[in-house]
C-alpha cells in the first residue's frame, strides 16, 4: 500500500501562497504514519486550528494541529469515510460513510459518537446549509439527504444519480450540484428540495470537483474526460469559457481575496488559473505535487491550500491474461464499444472513445486503485444507460465483441482513461 505524507497521511503537504500572484510555496509537510490508500475530503476547525481528513481506505478520520504540524487524533474503524464537515458553531464533526451509509454526528473536542443516521448507500460529500444550518449528505443513486441541527433527517433531493461536489449560494436559494452520469450540472431550488434544472458542460464529461464565485455568477466545474475546467454562469446556464487544466481533477477551490483558481489533479499538480474578470482568465503556474495528490482543501482564514499526496506511488498491477484460440473471447474479459453522441447548437456532434478492456476477475494491485474502481462505476452506469436512462438528446451505444488475442493492460491504462 502507499502511504502519503499530506501533500498527506501520508503526505500532508501544506502550500503558502507567494509574495507573486499565482505562487504556491511549499511551506511544510506533515507526515502521517500507516495512513495508506486513498484520500476523500477535508474540513477544518479554524478557531481550533485543525484539520479533519477522511482517510477513505485506511477506515479513518484523520486530526491534524495545523500550528503544531503533527496529528493529533484519529477516529478509527469506520467504513470508507468520504465525507467530513465540521461546524465551528455546535461543535459537531460530521463523517458520511460510504460503505455502511450512515452519517455519524461527533462531539468535536472528545471525538465521542452523539448520533449515527442512516443516509443511503455511497454517503459522500458533506456540505452545510447557512441559511438553515441543516446538513446536506450526496448519497447513492437517489440524491440529497438532509439532517438538521439537532441530528434528525428531515428531507432529501431526488436527483435520480449521484451527486459528486455540490455548492450553495451565499445569496440565494439555489445549490449546484454535479451529476457526472447525466453529463452536467443540476440546479436545486433549496426551499423546493427539488431540481428545477440542468446544464450542458459542451462536450466536457467526468464532472467531480466543483467551486463557485458568488459575487460574480461563475461557477467553475472540473471535468476529466477531457482534462477541462468549465465556467458557467449561474444567471443563465451559459458556458462563458472552458480551458484545459491538469487531469483527474478531484478538488477545486476559488480564491476570491487573490481572484485565482486552485485546481488540484491526480495528474501530479496545482493548477493555478487567475480571474481577469468574471469572462476572461488565463494559467499562472503549476506546483508539482505528486501523482495520485487528487483532493486537499483551501482556507481562506489560514491563506493556505492542503494537499493530501502519496509519498510513494509504486502501483503494480498484474493481471492474468488467457491466452484465446480461433477468434474466442478470453476468458474474464470483456470489450466495450461506447459511442457518445449529442447535440451542440442544434448539430449533432459525435465522440467515439477509445475501446476499454476491464478484467472481470484475478486483478490485483499493491494498493486499491480509486482509477480502477471509477472505470468499473462509469461502465456499470453505461449499462444502465442503455437500458434507457439516459437525458433526451443523449444517445449512447455499447457493443461487446470477442477479439483473437489477449491485451496488453496495466493500472496506468486504466487510469488514463477512467481519468480523461
Amino acid at each position: 500500500m502507499r502511504e502519503m505524507t499530506l501533500l498527506l497521511g501520508l503526505l500532508s503537504a501544506v502550500l503558502s501562497m507567494g509574495q507573486d500572484v499565482g505562487t504556491l510555496l511549499l511551506e511544510k509537510e506533515i507526515a502521517l504514519p500507516g495512513v495508506e490508500g486513498r484520500i476523500d475530503h477535508f474540513s477544518v476547525d479554524i478557531p481550533g486550528e485543525r484539520l479533519f481528513i477522511a482517510a477513505l481506505e485506511n477506515g479513518a478520520v484523520e486530526i491534524l494541529d495545523t500550528r503544531q504540524g503533527e496529528r493529533t487524533a484519529e477516529i478509527k474503524g469506520l467504513e470508507e469515510p468520504q465525507g467530513v464537515y465540521y461546524d465551528s458553531k455546535t461543535g459537531r464533526l460530521y463523517v458520511a460513510t460510504g460503505g455502511d451509509g450512515k452519517l455519524r454526528i461527533y462531539d468535536g473536542k472528545s471525538l465521542a459518537v452523539r448520533e449515527t443516521l442512516g443516509i443511503g448507500s455511497d454517503a459522500d460529500n458533506v456540505r452545510y446549509d447557512e441559511q438553515t444550518g441543516d446538513i446536506w449528505v450526496g448519497y447513492g443513486n437517489g440524491g440529497i439527504g438532509i439532517v438538521n441541527s439537532t441530528g434528525h433527517n428531515v428531507g432529501s433531493v431526488n436527483l435520480g444519480t449521484h451527486p459528486e461536489s455540490f455548492q450553495f449560494e451565499q445569496n440565494g436559494d439555489r445549490v449546484y450540484v454535479n451529476v457526472p452520469k447525466q453529463f452536467g450540472v443540476a440546479v436545486v431550488d433549496q426551499k423546493k428540495r427539488a431540481a428545477v434544472a440542468k446544464w450542458g458542460l459542451g462536450g466536457s464529461f467526468a464532472n467531480y470537483p466543483m467551486a463557485l464565485d458568488d459575487a460574480d455568477k461563475r461557477l467553475f466545474v472540473g471535468c476529466r474526460l477531457p482534462a477541462r475546467l468549465v465556467v458557467l454562469d449561474t444567471t443563465s446556464g451559459r458556458i462563458v469559457t472552458s480551458m484545459p487544466t491538469v487531469s483527474d481533477a478531484d478538488d477545486v477551490f476559488y480564491d476570491s481575496g487573490r481572484r485565482l483558481v486552485y485546481v488540484i489533479g491526480g495528474e501530479g499538480a496545482v493548477e493555478v488559473l487567475r480571474q481577469r474578470d468574471p469572462d476572461h482568465y488565463e494559467r499562472v503556474g503549476r506546483f508539482t505535487t505528486a501523482p495520485g495528490a487528487r483532493t486537499g482543501l483551501f482556507v481562506p482564514a489560514f491563506s493556505r491550500l492542503f494537499v493530501a499526496a502519496p509519498q510513494s506511488l509504486s502501483l503494480r498491477c498484474q493481471r492474468r491474461l488467457a491466452v484465446a484460440n480461433r477468434g474466442e473471447l478470453a476468458p474474464g474479459f470483456y470489450a466495450l464499444q461506447l459511442v457518445l453522441s449529442w447535440i451542440v447548437t442544434e448539430k449533432r456532434v459525435s465522440l467515439l472513445s477509445r475501446i476499454i478492456f476491464i478484467p472481470e476477475v484475478d486483478m490485483k494491485c499493491s494498493t486499491r486503485s480509486t482509477a480502477m474502481k471509477s472505470e468499473q462505476t462509469y461502465c456499470s452506469g453505461y449499462r444502465k444507460f442503455c437500458t434507457g436512462d439516459l437525458p433526451a438528446h443523449v444517445a449512447i451505444c455499447m457493443t461487446s465483441f470477442p477479439f483473437a488475442r489477449p491485451v496488453a493492460a496495466n493500472c496506468k491504462a486504466s487510469m488514463a482513461w477512467s481519468n480523461g
